[in-house]
């Protein structure tokens, strides 16, 4: 199969396959989708690496029945694009707003929940080696911010991961919410507008719309590229202290029928920033998560 000469935001999109070993060639991959211009471009920008990476593409599009008929729509309109581009795609419909509200969880927690549950359902369905998500460059900025502000340290500030277990990847986390609508310009692709996003009583609307705009007029234009720079920086740090936490905390706990103990003396003579690493170890392994 002839090659396709890769447009800029492909050619960035496989720069970050290749940095963080994404993908192994002739994996199976399947791509969350949803319709939004993230989504959708990256949809478009693994068809055409397949032929360089001897990919095998599914797509997955969960309608999440919170905005009525516009996510019927949306589900619509993957619909088409997947069958557009040839693409087997997986859809279910899910009842989150009920879910959450019978559960008394938080509605995004619960969303999100939901999704990666759909989404590992549908990667072991169809035998898939892992899971891209549309994150990007800009999703990194905000949530780095966001974290910040609530109090974090270098785990949370580290934001999102590129690879997470192996599985979930994201490989347009190096590019700007910018280049990706030029991208979708360029190549005349449609997207979906999720009239949620422009709803200033969420917090990361706000961040979005207001703060980021604010802060790279008045103190930084390159506000983006700084915060996703310093989340890779906290990463590296969260990474180390994450492994010399691994390696001690086998000698410091004692398994419990009902949980984790650990000795609370030895865990004292360590650094104060391994004690906390120690102890969110603890934690994860009882919880299965924080």
């Amino acid at each position: 199969m002839k090659m396709p000469k890769l447009l800029p935001l492909e050619t960035e999109t496989e720069r970050t396959l290749v940095k963080y070993n994404m993908l192994l060639r002739g994996d199976s991959v399947v791509v969350a989708v949803s319709g939004g211009a993230d989504s959708m471009a990256l949809l478009h920008c693994l068809h055409r690496l397949t032929p360089r990476w001897d990919l095998k593409l599914c797509a997955a599009h969960l309608n999440h029945r919170l905005r009525g008929r516009e996510s019927d729509q949306d589900a619509e309109f993957v619909g088409s694009a997947c069958r557009e581009l040839g693409i087997p795609l997986h859809s279910e419909v899910a009842e989150v707003g009920q879910e959450a509200a019978a559960r008394k969880r938080n509605l995004e927690e619960m969303a999100r929940e939901i999704r990666y549950e759909f989404l590992r359902r549908v990667a072991r369905r169809s035998g898939a080696q892992k899971i891209a998500l549309g994150h990007t460059l800009n999703d990194q900025a905000e949530t780095v911010l966001i974290r910040f502000l609530r109090g974090s340290g270098s785990e949370g500030l580290s934001a999102i991961h590129p690879v997470v277990d192996g599985v979930i990847v994201r490989p347009l986390l190096g590019c700007s919410r910018d280049k990706i609508l030029k991208y979708l310009k360029i190549r005349g692709l449609c997207f979906r507008e999720d009239s949620s996003n422009r709803d200033l009583a969420i917090r990361r609307n706000r961040v979005r719309h207001e703060l980021i705009p604010y802060l790279e007029e008045h103190f930084n234009p390159r506000l983006i590229e700084t915060l996703a720079a310093s989340a890779e920086l906290a990463r590296e740090v969260a990474g180390y202290l994450e492994s010399q936490a691994t390696s001690v905390f086998g000698s410091l706990q004692n398994q419990e029928n009902r949980g984790v103990a650990v000795q609370v003396e030895r865990l004292r003579e360590l650094p104060r920033a391994l004690q906390k690493s120690v102890v969110r170890l603890a934690i994860r392994t009882c919880r299965g998560n924080l």
